[in-house]
């Protein structure tokens, strides 16, 4: 911004987002008041506040899931609102960690804060906001257990969400014989129940898939009444979470906490590889992105390989 006079008068000339102006002061005084003020204001830049509503806008409101959302908005309030986005440096973010780790924060999930930090200040540096991106090594996290059920496991929560709740105990069984995730099955509509198969749209990465229904799980579906557009609108996420965790506090696995609705969902894929099934095609049935994702379950299985060495054998 310049300054110089005009007559009786002090000009100060200038662009603020992209856009000239000018204005009039009375004195030099004021109007050098005026300048210091705006320099104040273009280096404090930005603020936590505005970039998480941004990105959020951006990124995150069109997703299902709240969960990046909510992230973000956990960091916002941690680091507060008003701290400028150009004050965020690495020490910063190794404070950041170093408090999270004093409140007892797992590896895992002091991981995703710095993920979730590291996309918001992504976007900054996108918006010009900030020069550069400022970043921390994650910490290391055990390896995933994947954690599932056996059959005795199984048929014994089964029995118990039965005595609390019969229809939650039909939604368990169809989660250990599909793999849907616990959110796909409760918004599944009766219109993708055909064929002896159900359609899943609208999932968690954006790819549509067709699972085929077991015989048991066709035959719970075909149980539950069809007064709603929906095979289990008589529930939601954190109900049917409930009472599954309070049938694992009743049963052998008592204080598992690895026992969870998702693990239905490794029970139906530890079997499909236990069982035969090839890698490839249980990362469709899952609807894994990746097949890298679906790698995790290859060692419950270590003799696959062998199935396949007749391939090689020559003819005479």
């Amino acid at each position: 911004m310049n300054i110089r006079k005009r007559g009786r008068s002090w000009q100060v000339d200038g662009v603020i987002d992209g856009r000239r102006f000018r204005r009039q002061f009375k004195t030099a005084a004021e109007a050098e008041a005026f300048v210091r003020a705006g320099r104040e204001d273009e280096r404090r830049g930005h603020t936590l506040g505005e970039l998480y509503a941004s990105v959020n806008a951006a990124r995150w409101v069109s997703l299902k899931s709240t969960a990046m959302s909510d992230l973000g908005n956990q960091i916002v309030n941690h680091l507060g609102a008003e701290t400028p986005v150009r004050s965020i440096t690495a020490s910063t973010l190794h404070d950041m960690v170093s408090d999270l780790k004093r409140r007892g924060k797992a590896n895992g999930t002091v991981n995703r804060w710095i993920a979730g930090l590291g996309v918001m200040l992504r976007h900054a540096l996108d918006l010009g906001w900030i020069d550069s991106r400022p970043e921390v090594k994650p910490l290391k996290e055990p390896s995933g257990r994947n954690r599932f059920l056996t059959s005795e496991e199984e048929r014994e929560i089964v029995e118990i969400v039965r005595r609390i709740d019969d229809r939650t105990a039909k939604l368990v069984v169809v989660l250990a014989d599909t793999g849907l995730r616990l959110s796909e099955a409760i918004d599944l509509r009766w219109r993708d129940v055909a064929n002896n198969q159900v359609s899943v749209h609208d999932t968690k990465n954006g790819l549509s898939r067709t699972v085929p229904l077991s015989r048991r799980a066709g035959e719970v579906l075909a149980s539950l009444p069809r007064d709603t557009d929906r095979p289990f609108s008589f529930t939601d996420r954190h109900r049917a979470s409930h009472i599954f965790t309070r049938a694992r506090e009743l049963s052998s696995m008592r204080g598992d906490k690895e026992v969870v609705m998702h693990t239905l969902r490794h029970t139906c894929a530890s079997r499909l590889v236990q069982r035969g099934v090839p890698i490839a095609v249980v990362s469709a049935w899952l609807g894994h992105k990746s097949l890298a994702v679906t790698m995790r379950y290859s060692h419950l299985r270590p003799d696959q390989l062998h199935d396949y060495a007749h391939v090689l054998e020559r003819s005479a």
